[in-house]
């Protein structure tokens, strides 16, 4: 009996000990993790190319009005204009109304999507849209390209299609 008592609290004792162990070791583990070096490479200031800017100094949505057709989809408000953004008449994030009909030699490229293609927090002349029709204008001073962004912060893909079907095509 007493072999057998011996043997029970020797096996306890062990057990106890390697679980002891194992929680120090976690804990010492999680203490390292959460003191290690976090050094960040640049401030949020630096991020940024244009001096005075952060993240905050743009509008990162605009006005917007419901559309009269479905009622779910709330499209940029015509004409609306904010810190950073202009929206022309036919609710795109453009300088200028565009006609239906384009142009002689003149390309449309309509970028859709949520806040990134609306360019949620960026000046007008940084939005990907400007920047592509700025460089393309440099290339080629020849050639009449717009790059229109058409995306609205937000949407979700059937809207997307709903907004490229009854919106964009017609241009």
């Amino acid at each position: 009996m007493k072999n057998t008592t011996f043997k029970f609290l020797a096996v306890l004792s062990v057990l106890i000990l390697s679980f002891i162990s194992a929680e120090i070791l976690s804990r010492l583990y999680l203490f390292a993790v959460d003191y290690k070096d976090t050094h960040v490479p640049c401030t949020q200031a630096e991020s940024f190319e244009t001096p005075g800017e952060y993240f905050g100094l743009y509008d990162v949505i605009s006005e917007r009005t419901t559309d009269p057709i479905i009622g779910g989809l709330s499209i940029l408000k015509p004409y609306a204009t904010g810190k950073g953004y202009k929206i022309n008449g036919q609710s795109f994030r453009y300088d200028e109304d565009i006609p239906e009909k384009p142009g002689e030699n003149e390309v449309r490229v309509f970028i859709t999507g949520g806040s990134v293609a609306f360019g949620a927090g960026v000046n007008m002349d940084q939005v990907y849209s400007s920047v592509a029709e700025n460089y393309i204008k440099e290339l080629i001073p020849e050639s009449r390209v717009r790059f229109i962004s058409a995306g609205i912060g937000g949407i979700v893909s059937t809207q997307e299609r709903y907004w490229l079907e009854s919106y964009i095509l017609k241009f």
